[in-house]
């Protein structure tokens, strides 16, 4: 995974309040609906800490990244700052959370958007709304980990790349290399 790092913009702004916000943008090409039917425009709405279910956070992740285990995210999301859900009529097709230390420092975390509605800028979107969210909550700084191909995609969201480190916790202490450190 690289580290990627953005400065955020300290301005004034009350786009995001601490209260639920939506916003909605027409998702432009032909689209496949999810129950298989096919339209020229379909309207993508964007929820600011709208309410979600386990239910649709699963199945979500099921499509998104085959093999992630059944997760209960509703009781992680009181510990974020916020998080950005993507809909297609009422079908979760994207999601991103974002953390933070209760300072300066915010960290995008389990971004998703559905196979079927990538490469359409749900995702752009989604990081964006993250980003000016950390904003004007009055972030410095944002992070994000992700895997190498993934790299162009966080670049043109307005990240640069970072020197950070890992560690992976619960392995034994004799399975982590040690450095003499």
């Amino acid at each position: 995974m690289l580290p990627l790092l953005i400065r955020a913009r300290r301005q004034s702004s009350d786009r995001y309040p601490a209260t639920a916000e939506v916003n909605s943008v027409p998702l432009r090409g032909t689209t496949r609906t999810l129950d298989g039917r096919i339209c020229l425009h379909r309207l993508i709405v964007y929820g600011v800490d709208s309410p979600v279910d386990n239910g649709q956070f699963n199945a979500l992740f099921a499509a998104g990244w085959p093999g992630h285990p059944w997760t209960d995210f509703e009781s992680e999301l009181p510990y974020c700052l916020l998080h950005v859900c993507a809909y297609d009529g009422e079908h979760l097709i994207g999601f991103v959370k974002l953390a933070w230390d209760g300072g300066v420092h915010g960290f995008i975390l389990e971004p998703v958007v559905r196979p079927d509605y990538r490469r359409r800028g749900v995702g752009t979107r989604l990081i964006g709304e993250a980003v000016a969210a950390a904003d004007a909550h009055g972030l410095h700084w944002l992070h994000v980990d992700f895997e190498p191909g993934l790299l162009p995609f966080y670049q043109r969201c307005g990240f640069q790349p970072t020197d950070a480190g890992l560690i992976r916790l619960g392995q034994t202490q004799s399975s982590r290399p040690f450095d003499g450190m």
